[in-house]
């Protein structure tokens, strides 16, 4: 048993060996009552199940995977056990986990698949039956797997549950509501597309994985923190509805071009109308050369847009805070103008919201709030501009007159 058992914690064997030999001494009883009380478990083939013997009608479920060998494994729809036939319905937690199984097959009629239950496992491809509505957390987390269609029925794709496997391309259907944390993160997906029942997606849903392109569901309401970390996405819309885009969630690391030897990073991006909040290093590292902002938008974070390639840049009037840091590292910015009254921002040569040894900040004739702290490190100049003070060696940035004054507003 011990041999079959080579995938088991052997401490959770010793302590399963010495309950026996209590057992045996009459020394720890166990509780009587009716059969129904509890499930059992029992083995058939290569395989452990767990059953209720009072309700053969509710089927039994493939506990455990004793095999050693790779080889094809095929899961039958149907078991003898204890004189009475049952029908597979479900596979186990761990059932399979780190089994060197090469092929499955899942017969028509199991209706879940526990977490964990394929983790670390062989196979290269699967299909799930239609009969299947649940899957759990991490059920693919670590395999081999590279192809997949996602079963109609299950509508939850969990955390964790291709995360680290190799998995090159999933067909995802519509039906399918919610993505979890981790979903796919570490994967070798290139593209995918969204289906338009999808209505929130977790932390990390698709981080470094090799997604170049993405279409986005028209329901989504937010951008999960970290949801397209380090993906090499070119370009991405973000549907209307969206109002919040989390913290490092298209994110790029700026090694990571010198690396691959290839640039990357996001050189298009369209937002919303309806987004507020741009949080925290969203867009740090991509190459992005423009960007328009929508006029309700509040919330700028820090390093939302540091180290791009913009050239110039209008805030809307309806935006209250610009993080530290969230221009700078952009050499060629030369411009920004600010449409409404002075922002919250990073004061000047503490963590500055903008370069202050490149570009000139140009205001409406708004004096108010102007005097707060954070400002008095920039030049106010009487012309309705502010011109960046860099103060280390003295020099102001150039001073253009294309200024606009409040009463020239439409």
């Amino acid at each position: 048993m011990l041999n079959i058992q080579s995938r088991r914690n052997p401490v959770a064997i010793l302590i399963g060996a010495l309950f026996t030999l209590a057992l045996a001494l009459g020394m720890v009883t166990l509780p009587s009552g009716p059969a129904h009380a509890a499930e059992m478990t029992e083995n058939a083939g290569d395989f452990r199940y767990r059953f209720d013997p009072t309700a053969p009608e509710a089927g039994a479920v493939v506990d455990y995977y004793y095999g050693q060998r790779a080889v094809d494994v095929v899961i039958p729809a149907e078991v003898q056990l204890r004189g009475k036939n049952y029908a597979v319905t479900g596979i186990g937690k761990d059932a399979f986990f780190y089994a060197p199984i090469t092929a499955i097959t899942i017969p028509d009629g199991v209706t879940f698949i526990g977490e964990r239950a394929f983790g670390n496992t062989g196979f290269a491809e699967v299909v799930i039956p239609d009969s299947v509505t649940s899957i759990g957390d991490s059920a693919f987390a670590e395999s081999k797997l590279e192809t997949m269609t996602w079963p109609k029925n299950v509508t939850v794709i969990g955390d964790e549950t291709f995360s680290r496997s190799p998995l090159r391309s999933i067909d995802i259907p519509e039906g399918v509501t919610s993505i979890g944390d981790a979903a796919f993160s570490s994967t070798k997906l290139t593209t995918v597309k969204l289906p338009s029942s999808l209505t929130s997606m977790g932390t990390r849903a698709f981080a470094y994985t090799l997604l170049t392109s993405v279409e986005l569901s028209p329901n989504l309401t937010a951008i999960a923190n970290q949801a397209f970390s380090q993906a090499p996405l070119e370009s991405v819309v973000i549907p209307e509805g969206v109002t919040s885009i989390g913290t490092m969630a298209f994110f790029q690391s700026k090694y990571q071009g010198s690396i691959s030897g290839t640039p990357t990073g996001l050189q298009s991006v369209t937002l919303p109308s309806t987004l507020t909040h741009l949080g925290d290093d969203s867009l740090l590292g991509g190459r992005l050369t423009a960007i328009d902002f929508p006029a309700g938008l509040v919330y700028i974070g820090s390093g939302a847009l540091n180290g791009n390639q913009l050239q110039d840049v209008t805030i809307p009037a309806s935006v209250t805070v610009i993080g530290s840091g969230a221009f700078t590292e952009n050499p060629s910015l030369a411009g920004i103008t600010l449409e409404g009254d002075a922002p919250e921002i990073a004061q000047a040569g503490r963590g500055e919201s903008f370069p202050s040894d490149t570009a000139t900040l140009h205001f409406l004739c708004v004096y108010d709030n102007y005097n707060k702290a954070e400002w008095q490190g920039y030049d106010l100049s009487s012309e309705c501009e502010v011109t960046f003070d860099y103060q280390y060696d003295g020099k102001v940035s150039t001073v253009v007159t294309d200024y606009r004054h409040l009463l020239e507003r439409v």
